[in-house]
This record gives structure tokens, sequence and C-alpha cells, in this order.
């Protein structure tokens, strides 16, 4: 069974990077499968580096002159989670891959719903969750969340008055 908390790192992690890359928009989407639970992260930076694209998530790789540690530490940290769960990178091209791309490429993309501006989508599959865990994946679930805390800070400013 997976360890939800290993789970969050890795997507901690994955945020981060997107973040490290000078992104302006990061998307988070999960969604349930035959195969389990993908969940997606994609940002709109530079893109991966066709250079290190294969070895990514290598301790050492780097596209930006950093220690190279943190995509290494996200596919250790969702293989701890579960053995069956697994990371990569479904979508990276860079400005000037899109540039260099023939119109029927362009239309390939658009069908496949891959997008046509700069940036990376690292998927993570992870085996089914318990009912328990996959809840935390619904918005509903942390709108509830939310209100609850609102409704202690408030109960606490209340106390306080």
């Amino acid at each position: 069974m997976i360890d939800f908390r290993h789970f969050l790192t890795a997507l901690q992690n994955l945020v981060a990077n997107a973040i490290k890359a000078t992104a302006t928009q990061v998307h988070l989407s999960a969604k349930v499968t035959s195969e389990g639970i993908l969940v997606t992260v994609w940002d709109n930076g530079p893109g991966i580096p066709i250079d290190i694209r294969e070895d990514a998530f290598k301790v050492g790789v780097s596209g930006r002159g950093s220690s190279g540690l943190g995509l290494a530490m996200v596919m250790d940290v969702v293989k701890a989670a579960d053995p069956g769960a697994t990371v990569y990178i479904k979508d990276t091209i860079t400005q000037k891959e899109l540039d260099l791309l023939t119109p029927e490429q362009k239309e390939y993309r658009k069908a496949h719903g891959l997008r046509d501006i700069p940036g990376t989508e690292f998927a993570m599959l992870l085996p089914p969750f318990p009912n328990t865990f996959t809840r935390w994946l619904s918005p509903s679930f942390w709108l509830f969340k939310l209100a609850e805390k609102k409704r202690a800070a408030k109960s606490c400013a209340d106390g306080a008055a």
C-alpha cells in the first residue's frame, strides 16, 4: 500500500522544481485510470533540454546548474511510496523545438492534448489507493478542510473577543 506522505513529498518536489524553472503557471491534475491514479504536474517553464531528458531522474543531472537532486529525489520517493508506482516525463518541449515543428507535428500535438507553448509535464502513476486516500484527491475534500480551518479560526477569534 502506498505511503501517502511519500506521495505528497514527491508532489511538493515536482511543484518546487517547476517554480525553480521560472514557470509562471503550474497546473496539477489527478484522475483515476484502470492502472491506478495518474497525477500530472505541468509548468510553463522553458522545458527540459534535449541532451538531459533521458537522464533527468538521475542524481547530478540538471538543466539549470543546480545540484540535480530534485527529480532524482522524486523518483526515489515515489518508488519508496510503492514499488509499483512510477514517475516520468509525459511531455516537454522548448521554444526552439516548437518553432521547428511542421504543421503536421503541431496538429498531432493538438490532437493528443499536448500544449503549444514551452513547458514540461510530469506524470506519476500510482497503484490504486484505499478509498481513504482517494478522497484526498477530491477538490470537495480540500474545500471542506479549508472551511473547517476558517470555522476554527473564527471560533478562536470570537473566543478572544
